[in-house]
């Protein structure tokens, strides 16, 4: 068991009341997060491991394989060792398109990202979050990965097209990472990473529905395993505007020490 820094807690205390505005964002059940599909803290599971969803959705996903729920200060996550991952079986609520008709046309899109620590150096690509086969490319909606190159990635798939990319910044090991991610129909991804955006333009109006699962850790495939921690989940049938991402990265980059 790690010692205990009694200052250095103390600290992280004191640090953390004083910015009360972190805690919508780590605690608050993914409240202002608009057109929520799934919010996953990584605080709640059940007696089998398997992670919550704290959305009011329940769309709980299946613990596959030995990962561990631990706490880094004062932020949940769970642990991958690279053959775990979590799934979920396909459903409406998870096939976002970007076409959703009861979405205002000005908010249509796809809009996910996540808390991450990585353990291990570049070299392979690790999934984080996805409904994306690699074998098969009829079997691709999206997904959210870091490249072997070490580049955050943001990837989505249409059938008449194919895949679109956009790459962020450079992430390591050992360090923590907000990514959050979006789909902009025929217009852009983009993606942000420790407050900085990168965009990419695309024709793309809409993203392939397909029955893959929804999975945290590989893909659907059993594929591109990540080793490391995940924390603080979300997936959103909106593009949500930057304000709104870069506001939820600010609330809550002090518990993870970023």
């Amino acid at each position: 068991m790690p010692v205990r820094d009694d200052q250095a807690v103390e600290k992280l205390y004191a640090d953390f009341w004083h910015r009360q505005d972190a805690l919508p964002g780590i605690f608050g059940l993914g409240l202002g997060l608009a057109g929520v599909r799934g919010y996953w803290p990584t605080s709640a599971f059940d007696g089998s491991g398997n992670m919550s969803d704290m959305s009011g959705q329940n769309r709980e996903l299946t613990n596959d394989g030995y990962p561990e729920y631990a706490y880094v200060n004062l932020a949940p996550y769970v642990l991958l060792d690279g053959n775990d991952n979590f799934s979920r079986a396909d459903e409406p609520g998870l096939s976002i398109t970007g076409t959703e008709a009861y979405v205002d046309v000005g908010y249509r899109g796809l809009t996910m990202g996540c808390w991450v620590y990585f353990d291990n150096a570049i070299g392979a690509t690790e999934t984080l979050m996805a409904k994306w086969d690699t074998a098969v490319a009829a079997n691709k909606s999206y997904r959210l990965v870091r490249l072997a190159t070490g580049g955050a990635t943001f990837q989505i798939y249409n059938a008449g097209i194919g895949a679109v990319t956009c790459t962020g910044c450079f992430t390591t090991a050992q360090q923590w990472y907000f990514i959050a991610s979006r789909f902009t129909p025929s217009e852009e991804l983009a993606i942000f990473v420790n407050g900085v955006w990168s965009t990419a333009a695309t024709a793309i109006a809409s993203i392939t529905d397909t029955g893959e699962d929804f999975t945290l850790g590989c893909t659907s495939n059993l594929a591109e395993y990540m080793t490391g921690r995940l924390s603080n989940l979300w997936l959103c049938a909106m593009a949500l505007p930057d304000e709104r991402i870069e506001s939820k990265y600010e609330w809550e980059r002090t518990l993870y020490g970023v």
